[in-house]
């Protein structure tokens, strides 16, 4: 009869401890993770003639982005950072503004071989 106790309360220590991790990984730093869909304002994608400099301000995140082909949407997933006060070379830009309410446009430029970055995080060389 003990050991059946002991067992149960084995079990019931374990679904806590999963349930912990469970609501540990739904943080905001995880939370970051997971895309965040745009819709295209403005002129759409514009590509450089010649590459531009461009300096992050501070760390600044890198976004893997993916374009819808029958609809002016975009969606970003941060996939890396960049490193502080460095310069980087940027062949596009893109103006997008979240599907939020109120929400602000943004311009986000590609670094060539690291991905889209917010134009915030940037500034002009």
């Amino acid at each position: 009869m003990k050991k059946h106790r002991f067992v149960i309360a084995l079990v019931g220590l374990s679904l806590f401890a999963a349930s912990s991790t469970i609501a540990a990984d739904m943080t905001q730093a995880n939370m970051d993770q997971h895309s965040v869909t745009y819709t295209i304002k403005g002129d759409g994608l514009v590509i450089f003639d010649k590459t531009r400099t461009y300096r992050t301000k501070s760390t600044a995140a890198a976004y893997k982005g993916t374009f819808a082909a029958d609809a002016p949407t975009a969606s970003f997933e941060k996939v890396g950072t960049l490193a502080n006060h460095k310069d980087y070379r940027v062949t596009r830009k893109i103006k997008v503004k979240a599907k939020m309410q109120g929400a602000a446009a943004q311009t986000f430029f590609y670094v060539n071989g690291h991905g889209w970055v917010k134009g915030s995080d940037l500034t002009r060389e």
